[in-house]
């Protein structure tokens, strides 16, 4: 059984924002007495009681802070916690187990890297969560790693013998990772 991607229609609300720009350009393009960018140019009558000037340097080192905080925010966001990539990891192991049990290439070969990218987030998770990557752990997931490219140059061989213990293999070193990870510090 082979996996069907499913194509998405393109977006209505990139129509809609094209639409907007079209229509603003329109509106500036057809006013001849500028009347907009006359009122985009008035100036108050007194200035606004919050209206801080601040030098640039200040304003430099507000964004480079906040551009440093929003990236940390990003990496614990795109690496989520070790128990919810344990949890994706064993969805992703039943794939691809089941998959090299039936042989289906198709949807072992589209599962493999999945694999693969979350036990990298495993490491990276733990590592910003200040847990121990010990050389243990880190055995346990580079085994399982070379597991699944040994399991994916079987299937690109096309020898259904090997694929199926080649599968069980990858499950076995996947419930050892798993084993290693769970362990306390």
């Amino acid at each position: 059984m082979a996996i069907r991607l499913e194509q998405r229609s393109p977006s209505w609300s990139w129509v809609l924002v094209l639409g907007a720009v079209l229509a603003a350009g329109f509106v500036l393009t057809c006013d001849r007495r500028r009347s907009v960018e006359n009122w985009i140019e008035v100036q108050p009558k007194q200035p606004p009681r919050l209206d801080l000037v601040m030098p640039a340097p200040l304003l430099g080192a507000i964004a480079l802070v906040g551009l440093v905080a929003v990236s940390v925010l990003g990496c614990y966001v795109y690496y989520p916690p070790p128990s919810e990539i344990l949890e994706e990891l064993r969805i992703v192991n039943t794939e691809v187990a089941t998959s090299s049990l039936t042989q289906d290439r198709d949807t072992a070969l589209y599962w493999i890297p999945v694999y693969d990218d979350w036990t990298r987030k495993l490491q990276v998770s733990l590592y910003l969560r200040g847990e121990s990557l010990t050389p243990y752990r880190r055995a346990k997931a580079q085994i399982l790693r070379s597991k699944l490219e040994s399991l994916e140059h079987g299937i690109q061989s096309k020898e259904d013998e090997d694929l199926r213990q080649l599968g069980l293999d990858v499950d076995q070193a996947f419930r050892r990772m798993r084993a290693a990870f769970l362990q306390q510090k």
